[in-house]
C-alpha cells in the first residue's frame, strides 16, 4: 500500500543505550542517517556529564551530520513527585533545564522549539488515588514555562505499566486542546496498551504534534502479530498537523536491561537492527521517505 504521507522520520537514541557521550552520539547519528532517519530523539537526562558534553557541543555534533535534535524529557521515579504540591517546584527546575537545552538546540538551528515526553506525571509512580488538583496546578505551571521560553511541549500518554493516570489518552487531549503551546506526543505501543487504536488517533489528531511509531514489546514494526494497525496510522497521517514531526522508539536490549523492563519490553532484537527494519517497514508504508 502506497499513501501519500511520506516523511523524514526520527529514530531515538535509545535504540544505541543507556547513556550517552559525544562520540557515540556522533557514530549513533552517522548510522542512523544511512538507514534513511532524517533526526534522533535525544534524553539529555542520558548524557554522560562526565564527559563535559554541553548543548552547544550536542548542537555542533547534530549539525555536523546535518540531522534533527528532538528533545524528550521525563520526571524520573527516584526524584520528587511534580503532582506533589511540595515537590512541584524541583521538577519545574529539572523540567526547566530539560526546556533550556531544547532551546539552545533550537537556537543552534539544529532541531525545533519543542519539548516531548512524559513530563505530565513521575515516570512508573503507580498511585493508589489519581491528585486531579495536582494534575491541573503542575499543568498550570507547565504552561506558564512553555509561554515564558516560548517552547511547545508535547505530552506523551505512557502504558498501562508505567502511569497511573486515569485513561491517560483523554485525560492529557482534555488538558492539551485548548492551549496553544501544549500538544500530544502519541506512541503507537502505549495507545495499544490502553485498547486504543487508528480511530482514537483520528480524534485527538489535531493537536498530536508528534507522531512515534512503536511495537508492542518494543519489537520490530513488521512484527504485526501483536495487532497494531500501523497502516490504519499511516492513512490518518494526511490530518495530523502540518508540522508534526514522526518518529520510530525502539529500545536496545541493553536499555531494556539498564532501566528493569524486561516484563514490559520483551523484544530480543537489538535496537540498532530494530531501526534498520522499522525503516524498511515504513517505507513499505509509505511513511519513510
Amino acid at each position: 500500500m502506497t499513501t501519500t504521507t511520506s516523511c523524514k522520520v526520527l529514530s531515538h537514541c535509545l535504540a544505541h543505550g543507556p547513556s550517552i557521550t559525544g562520540e557515540s552520539l556522533h557514530e549513533s547519528l552517522k548510522k542512523d542517517k544511512q538507514l534513511g532517519y532524517g533526526g534522533m530523539v535525544l534524553v539529555p537526562a542520558l548524557i554522560d556529564t562526565l564527559t563535559s558534553l554541553p548543548p552547544t557541543k550536542v548542537a555542533g555534533i547534530f549539525k555536523d551530520v546535518e540531522m534533527t535534535a528532538l528533545v524528550c524529557g521525563f520526571n524520573p521515579g527516584h526524584g520528587p513527585d511534580p503532582l506533589e504540591e511540595d515537590e512541584s517546584a524541583l521538577c519545574l527546575k529539572n523540567i526547566r533545564a530539560t526546556a533550556e537545552y531544547a532551546i539552545v538546540l533550537a537556537e543552534q538551528g539544529c532541531g525545533p522549539r519543542i519539548m516531548v515526553g512524559p513530563l505530565h506525571t513521575l515516570h512508573g509512580k503507580m498511585r493508589s488515588a489519581w491528585p486531579a488538583d495536582g494534575f491541573r496546578r503542575w499543568m498550570d505551571k507547565l504552561h506558564a514555562l512553555a509561554v515564558e521560553l516560548d517552547l511547545m511541549i508535547l505530552f506523551e500518554p505512557l502504558n498501562v505499566m508505567e502511569d497511573a493516570t486515569p485513561d491517560p489518552f483523554h485525560t492529557l487531549y482534555g488538558a492539551v486542546w485548548n492551549r496553544e503551546q501544549f500538544g500530544m506526543h502519541w506512541d503507537t505501543g502505549h495507545a495499544h496498551s490502553h485498547g486504543l487504536g487508528p480511530t482514537d488517533f483520528a480524534g485527538m489528531v489535531s493537536k498530536v504534534h508528534y507522531l512515534e511509531f512503536a511495537n508492542f514489546g518494543r519489537w520490530p514494526l513488521d512484527r504485526e502479530t501483536f495487532g497494531i494497525d500501523f497502516r490504519g496510522y499511516a492513512e490518518a497521517m494526511v490530518n495530523l498537523p502540518a508540522d508534526c514531526l514522526v518518529g520510530a522508539e525502539p529500545f536496545d536490549r541493553s536499555v531494556i536491561k539498564a532501566f528493569k523492563l524486561e516484563s514490559l519490553c520483551t523484544t530480543n532484537v537489538s535496537g540498532p537492527d530494530c531501526l534498520r527494519r522499522d525503516a524498511a517497514y515504513l517505507r513499505s508504508i509509505g511513511v519513510m521517505a
